[in-house]
């Protein structure tokens, strides 16, 4: 269901969708102006669902030694994920859900080196979202782009 591909697999068509998505979740929808475009993008692999031309579902997967943030630990055996976002016309059927646990089963399967999963949720989600994957808390909430943080975390 979901496609997994690097930076240099994507198409332009793909990219193009994947960044109009994000800029529309994150910059516009939750009236959030910040840099979308951070360098990051070649060193991560792109998780998918691509539904007549739009984004419906993605995130980003960072192995070791990469991060997705500035507050993602840089140790060895922590992979990432971020950039997590549902587009409008997929949301309340569950492909959340699925993508997350499909990233998660990703690094579990692709990654046998990594033991524990990071992300950096926002607050209102931590429990009511990643928690039901099996993430935790691991910090106090912070103030990421004027919207409350948390990190959390996954022991595989």
């Amino acid at each position: 269901m979901f496609t997994i591909k690097n930076f240099d697999e994507l198409t332009n068509t793909e990219l193009y969708a994947i960044c109009a998505q994000r800029v529309a979740v994150f910059v516009v929808e939750q009236n959030c102006p910040y840099q979308d475009i951070d360098g990051l993008d070649p060193r991560c692999q792109h998780m998918f669902v691509m539904n007549n031309g739009e984004i419906d579902a993605y995130l980003r997967v960072f192995d070791r030694g990469t991060v997705d943030d500035h507050h993602s630990p840089r140790r060895e055996g922590v992979a990432s994920l971020g950039r997590i976002i549902t587009g409008p016309k997929a949301r309340g059927k569950g492909m959340g859900h699925q993508l997350v646990a499909a990233g998660i089963e990703h690094v579990r399967t692709t990654m046998p080196h990594v033991y524990t999963i990071f992300i950096s949720a926002q607050e209102h989600l931590a429990e009511t979202y990643y928690g039901k994957h099996g993430f935790e808390r691991v910090s106090e909430v912070y103030l990421e782009d004027d919207i409350p943080h948390v990190d959390m975390e996954l022991k595989l």
